[in-house]
């Protein structure tokens, strides 16, 4: 898609937002501040999508139940398991 095409998106930035974003660019993080904004909108739904697999785990596990069995035995038996490997 040309850039020219893309929507657009106006936004008003406090001017040390506006700044740091500059900063960022002259040090080479992004070669302007559309594409530094770019970056920063991907890797914060990278880690939005992350933190969902996170949080599916954490529920998943929960869900699982609980076990009767002391954390002293469950180090026991790795202990054990990897003796024996």
């Amino acid at each position: 898609m040309e850039e020219s095409a893309m929507p657009k998106l106006p936004v008003t930035l406090a001017e040390p937002a506006r700044a740091w974003i500059d900063s960022q660019v002259a040090a080479g993080a992004a070669p302007d501040a559309d594409s530094y904004l770019a970056a920063l909108i991907e890797r914060d739904r990278q880690q939005a999508s992350k933190r969902q697999a996170f949080d599916t785990a954490i529920d998943e596990g929960l869900a699982s139940g609980f076990v009767e069995i002391s954390i002293d035995d469950v180090f026991i038996d790795i202990r054990r398991r990897h003796a024996a490997a």
